[in-house]
């Protein structure tokens, strides 16, 4: 598969960085013969790197995909953890899909929104839907989607998010998420640990912006206009399967759960099983 990558500077004059991954042979512009686009969005404290073998099992079904490193995070500038406003990742993924279309003017737009990703992607499709709407976004695919985190955060924590809003919402915690839990295989672990563009930071903006898109999210449920496939791991104590589950009911969207299974699907056993059906949801939006 080719690589490509693409920055731009924001309004902040800050770099955002992005990458896409298309079928060898894919021609310029207009003269792609791509179908379906897969834009792939990162969980918190990651980056777009990390997806390149999952992007590679989109590629090799004749599928261009594109990721963007979120704010304060991989190779996009700005404090680790932190972005001014969730209002600002939704105009980096407005920008990121007009750049797709300038390659690929035809083809069907799928997001694939991993933890916090997917939180990302629901609040887009919710609160940018117009814009959703007109750049031809076909379906919805959430993998372990931040609705609800599977541990209980500190009260202190969230009571000193809501007091330091206004007066520093710049100010980064650690996220609380301890690494065992994204896989049982000991060398993602290893690899993560080791990454240096991996962080554990979280902004009291941030978290704020989080939960104020999720509640927008289940106020406006009823109103989703996208096919949505939210996909589980039972084992997840990053975030709550039964939190999922309920979304899923209030979009009128497909559920399924992976037994045993640890956050990221993408790196477990279940990782055929969980691509051949995103895959087929996909195909068929």
């Amino acid at each position: 598969m080719k690589q490509t990558t693409r920055t731009w500077t924001n309004d902040e004059r800050l770099t955002t960085f992005s990458q896409g991954w298309l079928p060898e042979g894919e021609q310029d512009a207009l003269k792609s013969g791509v179908k379906d686009l897969v834009i792939i969005l990162h969980g918190l404290g990651e980056h777009s790197d990390r997806y390149q073998a999952w992007a590679k099992r989109f590629v090799d079904a004749g599928m261009a995909v594109y990721a963007l490193d979120l704010p304060g995070h991989g190779r996009t500038a700005g404090r680790r953890g932190h972005a001014r406003s969730f209002g600002a990742i939704f105009d980096d993924i407005k920008n990121l899909i007009a750049r797709c279309r300038q390659d690929h003017p035809a083809a069907r737009i799928h997001f694939y929104g991993h933890s916090m990703g997917g939180a990302i992607t629901l609040g887009y499709a919710t609160i940018r839907r117009d814009d959703a709407l007109a750049a031809g976004v076909t379906s919805l695919t959430l993998s372990g989607p931040a609705i609800k985190p599977g541990f209980e955060p500190p009260v202190w924590k969230i009571k000193l998010a809501a007091l330091l809003e206004r007066l520093a919402p710049g100010l980064t915690l650690p996220s609380g998420l301890d690494p065992d839990w994204l896989s049982t295989n000991p060398s993602v672990i290893s690899a993560y640990k080791a990454d240096p563009l991996v962080h554990d930071m979280i902004s009291v903006r941030w978290y704020n912006d989080w939960m104020r898109t999720l509640a927008a999210v289940e106020a406006a449920a009823a109103e989703n206009k996208f096919p949505v496939l939210v996909m589980h791991a039972g084992d997840d104590q990053a975030t709550s399967p039964a939190a999922s589950e309920k979304m899923a009911r209030l979009l009128k969207a497909r559920f399924h759960l992976f037994p045993g299974a640890r956050h990221e699907i993408h790196h477990e056993s279940c990782a055929d099983d969980a691509f051949r059906m995103a895959l087929s949801f996909m195909q068929g939006a």
